[in-house]
């Protein structure tokens, strides 16, 4: 198992931070240049066991990739597992927020099964990524009015 994660210190309080979370996939293609679009597809909206699909450009492709909530923990954690095909690779994710003095820090990250072949060379590309979603996250949340 391989993991990339990334944690950007966010000048906001976790409510702040968790209701953007919340609100993720109206805030996907702001979020990052790569993000295509996101929608609710199964189940209700930030519920265990709903899925959301999500499309983005990987390495100048678009891709289509759903994810299934698989904890919530108001203010604190979303993880997500990534469903068929993706899982072949992608295990899953998790957004982890802490509190830090009126401030959050939020962590986000990527658990994968292999980084065999191709996928190695693309390490490098993903963790850049994740890196990218923080900053651009950190810049969103802290000019927003999200309650």
């Amino acid at each position: 198992m391989a993991r990339l994660a990334d944690t950007v210190v966010v000048e906001a309080p976790t409510s702040q931070v968790w209701g953007w979370l919340l609100g993720l996939a109206d805030h996907y293609r702001a979020w990052h240049p790569e993000h295509l679009g996101a929608d609710w597809v199964e189940g209700s909206p930030n519920r265990v066991g709903s899925v959301l699909r999500v499309t983005e450009r990987l390495h100048g492709r678009p891709h289509v990739l759903r994810v299934r909530v698989t904890e919530l923990r108001p203010g604190e954690r979303l993880a997500y597992r990534f469903l068929w095909p993706a899982s072949l690779i992608a295990r899953g994710g998790e957004f982890l927020l802490a509190p830090d003095d009126g401030r959050t820090l939020l962590t986000a990250a990527l658990e994968f099964r292999w980084f065999a072949g191709v996928l190695r060379e693309r390490r490098a590309a993903l963790a850049r990524h994740l890196r990218e979603e923080g900053e651009r996250l950190k810049r969103l949340v802290e000019g927003s009015a999200v309650p």
